[in-house]
């Protein structure tokens, strides 16, 4: 997988990204949007680190 991602042929999708200081907001938007059942979530939570 890891030569897939670095050729470019494998690409996660991200549905939103959030700053590590907003890691709490990030997981109730991931609960909200999975088991909240809500499904606005389409592809990957990433908590970004500087």
């Amino acid at each position: 997988m890891i030569r897939w991602i670095e050729e470019g042929r494998l690409k996660p999708l991200v549905g939103r990204a959030f700053p590590l200081q907003d890691a709490a907001d990030a997981h109730r938007f991931l609960e909200a949007n999975t088991l909240g059942g809500q499904g606005s979530l389409a592809g990957k939570v990433v908590i970004l680190v500087d």
